[in-house]
């Protein structure tokens, strides 16, 4: 049960930052988008 839970915590955490990173990647797109226009 506590392996079971701690690999599904450590898969959250992994999907966290990945989305995190893929919304600072956006973040940094949109931004240098508006630096160039």
């Amino acid at each position: 049960m506590m392996i079971r839970l701690t690999r599904a915590r450590i898969l959250t955490r992994f999907i966290h930052d990945v989305t995190s990173d893929c919304n600072f990647i956006k973040n940094t797109d949109i931004f240098l988008y508006f630096s160039i226009a």
